[in-house]
């Protein structure tokens, strides 16, 4: 049921309290299809993103040091908005980042060593298998309900427009996952889902297909004990599910696009999502379910698309809800011909509105706004957003910025730098795999002690594609570049075996080796230094460089 909306404030957004804007990644983007893309716990803000040249980040504020830590789980990943984690707090407070490609082929995963310690995290993971019938991922979703984490995901199969909303769950806190099963399915199309978890219920929101290819609604469905149900408690089927047969929350024209879900305090579900009236006159709607039947407003009016050439005539600033309290709403309109952030907020379950502005007056957009999941809208940085330039998905100059109490003071990394790629199918280097190759002979007495550090151009690669594999050799304790030594590359294929020497080069003025390698099959690498009188023997770390078949025309669209 439509209801029209009472504006309070109408000329012009007040402003938010005086703060300090700044930036917690200055390079970084993300879509709005894997959540939670930003997590609040302990004093912690932390949010994933993937960089302009394609890598996997992480960043975490702390708000009693106010301290800025950065780090990289996946290096040259995939220059694409579709790979940006998304992460999730285990009880003990270890941070799970979750990650896929656009379609690909595995679901990865890395967790920290330690609560809240976003330099140091465990080895990259898969999460196991896929659906039955299918064999790519694109959108990690975690959602804890109970002991139990379930991970949804986007599963396709090989170049088909049609997918799913798929997914598999952990009672073991993400050491072991069950086989991949699905939940909604379409044999034309491909849905895209929102989801939130509370209680003993996850909410499912979704849009049937992409609005640039159907005509699209939105439709609801609660995924509860194994089953789907309707807001009233009534029993849909057990799944998967044709999408059609979700309950409609919005049909007809317009077309629409699904943007968030969340429940309030009694469980019932809030949507917010976006219909099209023209290709520049996008409009943000509220609708929340009210114990008989779903209320649905009408926001604002966003503008048009955030892309400037119109390919993606859709994408809208982007509209969020604070999980924590469904009634304040995050979204991002044309300003004055930018694209600004606003807080919304309802006193009366949506009747009427006041609302502030989080940006004004912008040299640049501000788009794509998030609540952190576990944070509050009177808490420290309840918003963070995308600010910058975006000409697509695979092509952006976009960083991720809140507001804060005050400047952040940015804490770097140790070297080396402890990331690295993502493996192949399986946990990567293990107690059972073939040792990986050790300097000959103990350190001398009193020798200095060198650190290796060890980089590949791409983590992955099309079979039959060449990377760069840079070494860096430099004294532990001073940081100095070290010249003149002797490094050996070595490399074994993914399926175990013996390591190989490729190469013996020595360290030119910056410490550095360099060499090129075609890699067929996914591929270790690994850099070793045999010592000398005065420096003591070092390995780096593996770094893995996995392979995937290139995709269609057809597959590579959004």
């Amino acid at each position: 049921m439509a209801a029209v909306l009472s504006l309070v404030a109408l000329a012009g957004a007040p402003a938010a309290d005086a703060q300090v804007v700044a930036p917690l990644a200055p390079d970084g983007a993300w879509c709005w299809f894997q959540d939670p893309r930003a997590v609040y716990a302990d004093g912690r803000t932390y949010t994933g993103y993937v960089t302009a040249a394609g890598d996997i980040g992480i960043a975490s504020y702390d708000y009693n040091r106010h301290e800025l830590r950065r780090s990289i789980v996946a290096r040259a990943f995939q220059r694409d908005d579709h790979a940006a984690p998304a992460l999730h707090v285990l009880p003990d407070g270890r941070v799970m980042a979750l990650w896929s490609a656009h379609r690909g082929k595995q679901m990865y995963y890395r967790v920290t060593k330690r609560p809240g310690d976003v330099f140091d995290w465990g080895n990259t993971r898969v999460l196991g298998t896929n659906a039955p019938g299918y064999d790519t991922y694109t959108y990690a979703n975690p959602v804890k309900v109970g002991r139990r984490l379930y991970v949804f995901w986007r599963a396709e199969a090989g170049a088909s427009a049609a997918g799913q909303a798929a997914y598999s769950f952990s009672d073991d806190g993400g050491d072991t996952w069950e086989p991949g099963r699905v939940l909604l399915e379409n044999t034309s199309q491909r849905p895209y889902v929102k989801y939130d978890g509370r209680g003993d219920t996850i909410h499912v929101a979704y849009t049937e297909g992409h609005p640039n290819a159907t005509q699209t609604g939105i439709r609801y469905a609660a995924f509860r004990d194994g089953r789907l149900y309707r807001a009233d408690g009534t029993l849909i089927a057990d799944p998967p599910i044709a999408a059609a047969r979700g309950e409609s929350v919005y049909r007809g024209k317009p077309r629409a696009w699904v943007w968030d879900v969340a429940s309030d305090s009694e469980g019932r579900p809030v949507i917010v999502y976006a219909t099209f009236p023209t290709k520049t006159d996008h409009r943000y709607r509220y609708a929340r379910w009210n114990g008989s039947r779903w209320i649905d407003v009408q926001l604002a009016r966003g503008g048009g698309s955030i892309v400037p050439s119109g390919r993606e005539r859709q994408y809208s600033g982007g509209i969020a809800l604070d999980h924590g309290d469904p009634s304040t709403v995050y979204l991002s309109r044309k300003v004055r011909g930018v694209f600004e952030i606003e807080r919304w907020r309802t006193p009366n379950r949506g009747r009427t509105w006041t609302r502030v502005a989080v940006t004004s007056r912008s040299a640049q957009d501000n788009v794509r706004p998030v609540a952190p999941r576990g944070a509050h809208a009177d808490g420290p940085a309840p918003v963070l957003w995308m600010s910058g330039s975006y000409p697509s998905y695979m092509s952006f100059s976009t960083g991720l910025r809140a507001r804060f109490d005050a400047a952040p003071v940015e804490v770097f990394a140790p070297p080396p730098d402890p990331q690295t790629p993502p493996p192949a199918p399986g946990d990567g280097p293990g107690d059972t795999d073939p040792p990986v190759p050790e300097p000959e002979g103990p350190p001398p007495e009193g020798a200095r002690e060198p650190g290796l550090r060890l980089k590949v151009s791409r983590a992955v690669v099309h079979p039959g594609e060449r990377v760069r594999i840079t070494g860096t050799m430099f004294d532990v304790r001073s940081r100095a570049l070290l010249d003149g030594r002797t490094v050996l590359v070595y490399l074994r294929g993914e399926s175990g075996g013996r390591w190989r020497r490729t190469a013996a080069l020595r360290s030119n003025t910056q410490g550095e080796i360099t060499l090129k390698r075609t890699v067929r099959r996914t591929t270790d690498f690994v850099l070793v230094y045999n010592g000398s009188p005065l420096m003591a023997p070092a390995r780096s770390l593996v770094a893995r460089v996995y392979t995937e078949r290139r995709r269609s025309p057809q597959a590579a669209r959004d």
